[in-house]
């Protein structure tokens, strides 16, 4: 990520217009309103850019993935792996799935991380 120093030339601004200028308290006033907000932006920008990160990252934990509508659970693209859409979608986990056989030949997936259970359809 890439910080820009705003807050040492404003404040040597600052200190600039104190000296200049104390005698101007209309002038040094706005300078102060400028300078809040201008930290108030950078300090947004910080949060938006920490936000957009994190989008990013959870996206790409879905990068070669599908979600299969019929059991609801997400595979890779040849669908040699299976993943758990509840702590996929709910916790940003990339947990993998257990497939097992279960009653009546029917194949089951477990989580082994949330305890979640879901039946091949």
């Amino acid at each position: 990520m890439i910080s820009i120093d705003i807050y040492t030339p404003l404040k040597d601004l600052a200190g600039y217009l104190k000296e200049k200028y104390n005698s101007d308290e209309e002038l040094f006033e706005k300078f102060t309103l400028i300078r809040e907000r201008v930290y108030k932006l950078h300090e947004e920008n910080l949060k938006t850019r920490e936000e957009l990160e994190e989008l990013k990252r959870k996206e790409n934990l879905r990068d070669g993935l599908e979600f299969d509508d019929l059991s609801g659970i997400y595979t890779n693209n040849d669908k040699s792996e299976y993943y758990c859409p509840a702590c996929l979608d709910g916790n940003n986990k990339k947990c993998r799935l257990h497939r097992y056989r279960g009653e009546s030949n029917h194949y089951y997936f477990s989580c082994s991380v949330c305890s979640t259970t879901y039946r091949e359809k």
